[in-house]
């Protein structure tokens, strides 16, 4: 595959114009005449600045080695960070790895680390061509890149592999945003009877707005779901697929937070058959992190952590004493009182908190400005219906 343009972005003037516009506003360059001519031009400076400032939080390991190129701001956008493909990284071991729909090559690449053999396939000749130079200044060991769809793979290769990756393209002909798995490219459900033939074992990356039981029944099951978010903001779902799936498949949700990793684990079965006792708010006030609550676990996590759920349709828990290991929020209770702004100041007289709702007419930021509140501080505010259907507004302090 011929990649002979790219090498532009290893030679020295480049890199050190990129280094030094690292703070450059990428729509400003675009504007102005390159400084290096045809080659590369304000198009493709801007381009690649976009990358590599956007590289920095998100592929530390990209923005750090000289040379890498850089794809579109959508294909930037849409790529795994470094955070969640070294994670997914930990989950998958053996000798040959095949990427089906790599992009550039990010998952690719982290996930290759622990395979000595790595193929990647992708259809846009232009990431491919991506891929295929990142690769080489990244990867000591040999990996392959086809420029085809992951149907002409399928059909014109017949090897077998320990894994085979997909992360389908969420987005349809005429560009709109698509999630169920019928309507991404590839069709997974079409191909999944040849993707069984060719992995021993597959890992397939979904939309976080995807359903976990639409896509359990139209996989025929699963090995195990993940549900991945990172800062209480779900990013992904991950299905491990093989002969041996099951309907009732263990879902695992995990938040990697910044003061380390929360996971809670469960299976639908396990969830029918719990139950959660409803009553009055007490000393202690949790909120379920956001892949517990993709998850579905809302009468597992009562059940397991011996909490009382706020109401039926209420997903904030509460208790006497403090429950260590809680995934998600845990705050101490201050009042819970009616929520008005008369009630309110007669016992919380900052001018500012943070607000939240939960089974709650309106949004966080009508309550606060119902309550003439501005944003920030220390203290939560909780709008929530309780055990007996009433308003209510909780003072809170996170621990």
């Amino acid at each position: 595959m011929e990649i002979k343009g790219l090498l532009v972005w290893l030679q020295p003037e480049v890199k050190e114009w990129l280094q030094t516009h690292a703070q450059t506003d990428p729509r400003q360059v675009a504007l102005q005449k390159s400084p290096f001519g045809e080659r590369p031009s304000s198009k493709e400076l801007a381009q690649q600045l976009f990358g590599y400032q956007k590289a920095k939080s998100k592929i530390p390991t990209y923005y750090s080695t000289p040379g890498i190129a850089y794809p579109p701001a959508l294909s930037m956008e849409q790529c795994s960070s470094e955070l969640t493909a070294r994670w997914k990284s930990k989950l998958l071991k053996g000798k040959s790895l095949l990427d089906l729909t790599a992009g550039f090559g990010v998952d690719a690449f982290f996930l290759g680390e622990n395979f000595a053999q790595l193929e990647v396939v992708e259809k846009q000749e232009h990431l491919a061509r991506l891929a295929q130079h990142n690769l080489r200044l990244l990867r000591q060991s040999t990996f392959q890149v086809h420029n085809t769809t992951t149907e002409e793979f399928l059909d014109g290769d017949s090897n077998t592999f320990d894994w085979l990756y997909l992360d389908p393209a969420r987005r349809d002909a005429a560009g709109g945003k698509v999630f169920r798995l019928s309507d991404c490219t590839p069709n997974i459900i079409e191909l999944l009877p040849k993707l069984l033939q060719r992995g021993r074992n597959i890992l397939l990356k979904t939309s976080p707005l995807l359903d976990i039981q639409q896509a359990l029944n139209d996989l025929s099951g699963a090995q195990k779901v993940v549900i991945l978010a990172v800062k209480n903001e779900v990013k992904e779902l991950l299905f491990f697929l093989g002969e041996d799936r099951s309907n009732d498949p263990e879902i695992l949700a995990i938040d990697l937070a910044t003061e380390g990793e929360s996971r809670f684990s469960f299976r639908k079965s396990e969830e029918a058959d719990a139950s959660a006792s409803i009553g009055p708010i007490q000393a202690w006030l949790y909120e379920p992190n956001a892949a517990v609550m993709k998850a579905g676990a809302f009468r597992s996590v009562a059940q397991r952590y011996r909490l009382c759920k706020l109401h039926s349709n209420t997903h904030l828990y509460t208790s006497k004493e403090k429950i260590p290991d809680f995934p998600g929020k845990v705050y101490s209770v201050l009042a819970d009182l009616a929520p008005h702004k008369k009630a309110l100041r007669k016992v919380f007289k900052a001018d500012q908190a943070m607000v939240g709702t939960r089974n709650y007419p309106g949004t966080p930021q009508q309550l606060r400005e119902k309550l003439a509140l501005k944003d920030g501080g220390t203290h939560y505010l909780m709008g929530y219906t309780n055990h007996l259907n009433q308003k209510r507004l909780a003072v809170v302090l996170r621990q």
